[in-house]
């Protein structure tokens, strides 16, 4: 509904416009929309019954209603039809957040983050009543909308203190860094080390890589030490390290993709060095360094995937992280921010890490504006997928995950 239209100044004048021309929808919308300031919420579910018909369902008609009011901030309405109308609970609620996804394409992070703010008021309170386990699409929408944080609340996390932490890192084996520019880094558990560490390597050496290839175990089995050894072995012309953790106070896949943020936290001041972070299922089809000089000058750098779901914006699939004390503030502000949350399950929480990039970039922008983030796509000029190559199913990644094999 356009709010710039003149509207009848009253509910029985619109009345009387709908009855007079039912075949305009634009009379459908004012009174429906009328009704829903007034609060008049049986009048409104009566005539979404009779809406649906021309609507194609009564789901349309409310979220076009609700769509109105968003876009008006006009954010009481929309939580009285959410919570008044629990049949189109589930409408509201997604209404408001597509509005954020729209701020997001516009390059409005700011305000699509008070979108996402006003989503988790109308969702959270009331959880049990969005089908958050059954749905995957909503699920999927539930954990876009709220694993990210505006503004304030992404500042607060960031001045308290950390609770929990994971177990500090221990290197068994330092790469030699002799003329080397950068460290590529590879976080893993035990089962991703197992299954992708040998592809990897090889793949990295047909590649001609010279620089340190450094692995990090998270909760490693006797059987990993004995892996790299005959990695090394395998793989002369590598130079290869390994760092591990102990099981720490989170054992599930969320963690296990946060992990990287603590670790390149460590392998920073350890190497003395940029470190360019790789994700172990995927492999380069290029010089990694290639990704390196992209980067430039910048603090962080990674592909922007142009998406507008915001734990989709930032791809950790790639990640630029130089050795300075910038960087080194970022990296600790991640490791914040993901701490904040690690203790969600993992069925709320999966694509933490981009939401805490997502958030955390935000946030600078606004207050730190010399930090200087590089998109790896914009300076290639294309994406990720057409610098890599995939070694694995999604069927068989969820199945690891899953720790069924």
């Amino acid at each position: 509904m356009d709010s710039s239209e003149p509207v009848a100044s009253t509910l029985e004048e619109l009345a009387r416009a709908l009855r007079d021309a039912p075949e305009v929808p634009m009379n459908w919308h004012r009174y429906g929309s009328a009704l829903a300031e007034a609060g008049n919420i049986e009048e409104l579910l009566a005539l979404t019954d009779r809406a649906a018909p021309k609507f194609g369902s009564g789901v349309r008609f409310i979220q076009n209603i609700a769509l109105h009011f968003v876009a008006l901030g006009r954010w009481e309405v929309v939580r009285k039809l959410s919570m008044q109308m629990p049949k189109h609970r589930l409408e509201s609620a997604v209404a408001v957040y597509y509005q954020g996804c729209e701020k997001v394409d516009a390059g409005d992070h700011e305000a699509a983050l008070e979108f996402f703010e006003e989503f988790k008021r109308l969702v959270i309170p009331n959880h049990g009543s969005y089908p958050i386990k059954t749905d995957k699409n909503f699920n999927v929408i539930f954990r876009q909308g709220t694993l990210v944080e505006g503004l304030e609340k992404t500042g607060r996390i960031l001045a308290h203190p950390v609770d929990k932490t994971p177990p500090e890192l221990t290197v068994t084996e330092q790469a030699a860094t002799n003329d080397s520019t950068f460290v590529i880094a590879i976080s893993v558990d035990a089962r991703y080390f197992r299954r992708f560490a040998p592809v990897l390597c090889q793949g990295y050496a047909d590649l001609g890589v010279r620089e340190p290839l450094h692995f990090h175990v998270v909760a490693p089995e006797p059987d990993s030490f004995n892996l790299f050894d005959k990695l090394k072995s395998d793989h002369a012309g590598l130079n290869l390290g390994l760092s591990f953790e102990p099981p720490g106070p989170w054992r599930h896949p969320v963690y296990y993709t946060c992990a990287r943020f603590f670790a390149i936290g460590s392998l920073l001041p350890g190497y003395g060095l940029p470190v360019l972070a790789v994700d172990a299922d995927i492999l380069p089809s290029i010089s990694p360094g290639v990704f390196v000089e992209s980067a430039g000058d910048a603090d962080f750098a990674c592909f922007d995937t142009g998406r507008n779901e915001p734990a989709s914006v930032y791809q950790a699939s790639v990640m630029y992280f130089p050795n300075r004390s910038e960087t080194v503030d970022f990296i600790s502000m991640l490791q914040r921010f993901v701490s904040s949350k690690l203790d969600e399950p993992p069925f709320l929480a999966w694509m933490l890490d981009q939401a805490a990039m997502y958030s955390v970039l935000t946030l600078l922008a606004k207050t730190r504006p010399s930090f200087e983030f590089t998109d790896l796509g914009k300076a290639l000029g294309k994406g990720l997928g057409d610098f890599t190559r995939q070694l694995s199913t999604e069927a068989e990644k969820n199945a690891i995950m899953n720790n069924r094999q």
